[in-house]
């Protein structure tokens, strides 16, 4: 049986390491590693980079997306 968390959040960039591609990385340094790879989402227009990490202190792995172009909707009274 294969069981999903799924879970949306901002995380700060502290110095945990998260591991892609066998290097750990901390979350500012992932960033740098795959901002080439930014491509337009068809469905929100935001620019969208995708990382498959292994989580610190566990064989787990989860996706971090980095994503850019989201603008807070005005609020007017």
């Amino acid at each position: 049986m294969n069981s999903a968390v799924h879970v949306v959040c901002r995380l700060k960039n502290t110095m945990v390491h998260y591991e892609y591609k066998g290097t750990p990385y901390r979350l500012s340094e992932l960033y740098q590693k795959v901002k080439s790879t930014f491509r337009k989402d068809s469905h929100t227009g935001l620019l969208l980079a995708r990382a498959r990490v292994t989580l610190p202190g566990s064989h787990e792995s989860a996706v971090i997306v980095f994503s850019k172009g989201y603008k807070e909707p005005e609020i007017t009274p």
